[in-house]
């Protein structure tokens, strides 16, 4: 399937307008801004503050990864900033607390321009990132991974009908199933089999980079009941549903 996106620009105009009403001037300034974009090639990794840092960014292309890496090499990505987003050094990348912020595929953002109305939008979009981090945590320690997968494509589905990049019952989503085991702090293997059984319930599909869902609010009652079901005849045998 294919789906019609609006203009970089337009991106923009719209996600900031769902986070504060904008004025005419701010709104022509997020135009003119989005003329000065630029492109991170795939996996590179973003750069916010420092001597040779960036200030506020927005994003208006493709998607960028925000993680955090063990020693040994395992990754747990915290998030993800898509089109109509905003970077916020401090929040982005908090050296403290070591975080990572790398392209997922290729990327194109552009400088943050100033404004009253935009300064609202900025905040307001702080805030939401934070009321995201909270849904994160939420998904991770107290749902099962056929939650967890259900709950972030639902997520990230209404994140990006904000900024005109998702249909109310289809999005597309550039990523692999591993980066999605490490999103959701699962197994790829484990992933796998979740999405195969949403699949046969009738919940949802991913094929070809789009993910659609049977319904375009929540799951009907009875795919509820037939996952709940198969969830159960699980849980006496092998690990499935809850663990990784």
């Amino acid at each position: 399937m294919q789906l019609s996106y609006p203009i970089f620009e337009e991106r923009l105009v719209m996600r900031l307008a769902a986070l504060a009403e904008l004025s005419l001037s701010d709104r022509v300034k997020v135009r003119e801004a989005a003329q000065s974009s630029f492109v991170i090639s795939e996996e590179k990794q973003l750069k916010l503050s420092g001597p040779s840092g960036r200030s506020r960014l927005l994003v208006l292309d493709g998607w960028l990864a925000r993680s955090t890496s063990h020693r040994d090499g395992r990754r747990q990505i915290i998030g993800f900033y898509v089109p109509g987003d905003v970077i916020t050094p401090g929040t982005a990348l908090n050296f403290a607390i070591t975080t990572d912020l790398t392209s997922v595929g290729q990327a194109t953002l552009c400088p943050a321009p100033e404004g009253q109305s935009l300064a609202s939008a900025y905040v307001a979009a702080a805030a939401v990132e934070q009321a995201y981090l909270h849904r994160q945590v939420v998904r991770l320690g107290r749902m099962n991974a056929f939650e967890r997968v259900e709950d972030w494509m639902w997520e990230m589905r209404d994140r990006l009908l904000l900024s005109g990049m998702a249909q109310p019952e289809a999005f597309q989503l550039p990523i692999t199933q591993d980066i999605l085991a490490d999103v959701l702090g699962l197994t790829p293997v484990h992933v796998n089999r979740t999405l195969k059984l949403l699949r046969e319930v009738g919940v949802l599909t991913w094929r070809s980079g789009y993910v659609r869902f049977a319904h375009e609010g929540a799951p009907s009652q009875m795919a509820c009941e037939e996952l709940g079901r198969r969830t159960s005849r699980t849980r006496n045998g092998t690990p499935f549903a809850g663990q990784a």
